[in-house]
C-alpha cells in the first residue's frame, strides 16, 4: 500500500483497465470508510427495530439478528429498514421489553405485548 503522498508510479498505473480507474473514481466510499463501519460477525444478537417510513413498527430480540430480520423479510412482512444494537443473550429479555414499553411501536402491540 502507498503512503498518501508518495509519487504515483506511471508505468503501473498504465496497466491499470481505464474502466477500473472510472470505476474506482465513482465510488461513493473509500476502503477506510467501509473499514471503520465494519461490523464484527461475533456480534450478531441483540435488539433489532423494524422501521416503515419514519415509525419504528417492531420491536424484536435474536441471538442472530440478521438472521432473524431475513426472515421477517420472507415471512412478508413489510418494512422498510432496520437498525439494531448488540447485547448480550442474556440482557436481551430485559432490553426488548424496555424498548417496547417505552417506543409502543405498532406491530408488538398488536400483538398484545405491553
Amino acid at each position: 500500500m502507498c503512503a498518501p503522498n508518495a509519487p504515483i508510479d506511471m508505468k503501473l498505473l498504465s496497466a491499470v483497465p481505464v474502466k477500473v480507474l472510472r470505476a474506482i473514481g465513482d465510488l461513493p466510499y473509500d476502503r477506510m470508510t467501509i473499514l471503520s463501519s465494519t461490523i464484527p460477525c461475533t456480534s450478531r444478537s441483540g435488539i433489532y427495530f423494524l422501521v416503515t417510513g419514519a415509525e419504528i413498527v417492531y420491536v424484536g430480540q435474536s441471538v442472530d439478528v440478521l438472521k432473524r430480520i431475513s426472515r421477517h423479510m420472507s415471512d412478508g412482512r413489510e418494512f422498510d429498514a432496520y437498525a439494531f444494537i448488540s447485547c448480550p443473550p442474556e440482557e436481551m429479555d430485559r432490553l426488548e421489553k424496555l424498548y417496547i414499553t417505552a417506543l409502543l411501536p405498532d406491530w408488538n402491540m398488536s400483538l398484545g405485548n405491553r
